[in-house]
């Protein structure tokens, strides 16, 4: 069962690119009071990316006790959590909006109070800027959608 619920949405847009490294996606971090022995944590939630070819934008989900939550392995790839791995030139990108989902659950190492946050980066060695919550072109139209980004954070009963 659910015992408890915290989520926050962001409605403003954020940019980024490779040069930055890993960045803390600002408005995309909850703070989990403490929770019962033998709970899990269950993040989800999705993030809208905005980008051009040659991009390779990507999360990942972070604990701010237990660090990251386990990665996937892999051998020389970018380790994430969700994204759309690589954007190539073969289409017209610099208009949409790339919806990245996310949903993980894991079994946290002591019952204390902690903060949960998303991390993005721009992977491809292109240092071109990837965008949360805007396309690249962002225009100022009335077909253009912007988008809104979620994280959910639920402590899940033992």
């Amino acid at each position: 069962s659910v015992l408890q619920v915290v989520s926050t949405t962001k409605t403003d847009t954020f940019s980024f690119n490779q040069s930055g490294g890993w960045v803390t996606l600002t408005g995309m971090s909850i703070t989990l009071p403490a929770i019962q022995s033998g709970s899990k944590i269950l993040v989800s939630g999705v993030v809208h990316f905005g980008a051009v070819p040659d991009t390779n934008p990507t999360g990942r989900i972070r604990d701010s006790i237990d660090g990251l939550v386990q990665l996937p392995s892999g051998s020389g790839q970018l380790e994430g959590h969700f994204g759309h791995s690589y954007l190539d030139t073969s289409g017209v990108v610099q208009y949409r909006l790339f919806p990245s989902p996310f949903n993980y659950m894991y079994t946290p190492s002591t019952t204390a109070s902690r903060t949960i946050s998303v991390e993005v980066t721009q992977g491809d060695t292109d240092n071109l800027t990837c965008y949360v919550n805007r396309s690249n072109h962002n225009g100022a139209y009335a077909w253009m959608s912007l988008g809104m980004s979620t994280i959910t954070v639920m402590e899940i009963a033992g």
